[in-house]
Parts: C-alpha cells; sequence; structure tokens
C-alpha cells in the first residue's frame, strides 16, 4: 500500500498477465455450394478462461488471418467477418451447386492459464470445417463443440 499526497490509501495492481497466442488452420469445404451459403465457426471457452479469435501478436512479423484458395484462383468467400467469438463467411456466387473449398490460417489469442477451448459449426448440411492447432490431427467441426487441448498445457 502507498499513500498519495492527500494521504488516500492507493493500492498498486499487478498487470493482467498478457496472452498467449497459437496458430490455428481451417480447412472450409462446401459440396453443392450455393452463393450466400453462411459458414460461422463458433469459438468456446472452456473453464472459465478467456479465448478469442485474434490476428496474432503485435508485430510486424505477425501473418494476421489469410484465407487462401486450395485448388488456385480466387477464394470463393464474398464477405468474411470476424469478432472475439466467431468467425463467418459468405459464399461468392459460383456455378451453383459446385464444389468449394479453401483454407484459413488465423490466431487464438488466450489467458495464459487455458488448458482447452472449443469450437462448433453453423452452416447448411453442405459445407464441412476441419480445424487443426499445432501439429494435432484436424478435428471436424460439427454443431456441438468440439473440445481441443491448447498445445503444451496436456502433454
Amino acid at each position: 500500500m502507498a499513500h498519495d499526497e492527500k494521504g488516500s490509501v492507493t493500492m498498486a495492481t499487478a498487470p493482467a498477465p498478457a496472452a498467449i497466442y497459437q496458430g490455428i488452420t481451417l480447412l472450409v469445404v462446401s459440396n453443392n455450394a450455393q452463393s450466400g451459403d453462411r459458414i460461422t465457426i463458433n469459438l468456446g471457452e472452456r473453464g472459465g478462461k478467456n479465448v478469442a479469435w485474434s490476428t496474432g501478436q503485435d508485430f510486424a512479423t505477425s501473418s494476421g488471418i489469410q484465407l487462401s484458395s486450395t485448388g488456385g484462383g480466387s477464394v470463393p468467400v464474398s464477405s468474411f467477418a470476424i469478432t472475439a467469438e466467431k468467425i463467418t463467411f459468405m459464399l461468392a456466387p459460383s456455378d451453383s451447386g459446385s464444389s468449394t473449398q479453401f483454407r484459413v490460417s488465423a490466431f487464438l489469442a488466450a489467458d495464459p492459464s487455458i488448458t482447452e477451448f472449443s469450437l462448433s459449426l453453423t452452416s447448411d448440411e453442405n459445407s464441412q470445417v476441419q480445424a487443426a492447432l499445432s501439429m494435432q490431427e484436424p478435428a471436424t467441426l460439427g454443431p456441438n463443440p468440439t473440445v481441443f487441448d491448447w498445445p503444451g498445457t496436456n502433454d
């Protein structure tokens, strides 16, 4: 405790712990794709530990969020939105009923004490998303939360 010039008691507060970051790759596949189909990947915290979608650490070398076509050509997305809790894509006009596929590279930022988090998918029945962190095997997402271990915490 310290006292200011008026004799009031002031408390020193410890700085909040810095966030930790983890790269994540999403493979989005939509069979029978229709223009305007919406695909949302929802991020959930587990055990009260904060976790959020992120562009990565605040360095010039951070790659941010990248969308890339897996089959060459343009990325078949007409809009993209991100909040702390979800990433949403709207598919671009294409040959109706065609198959489309693209990859998303992004980051998660979390409380340093995180051990796990969850992801779920909200989309039409024609879309599939696989998510992979670090050296983990990809997991297919569905409407129910899929739990992921934060790399390095449950080895």
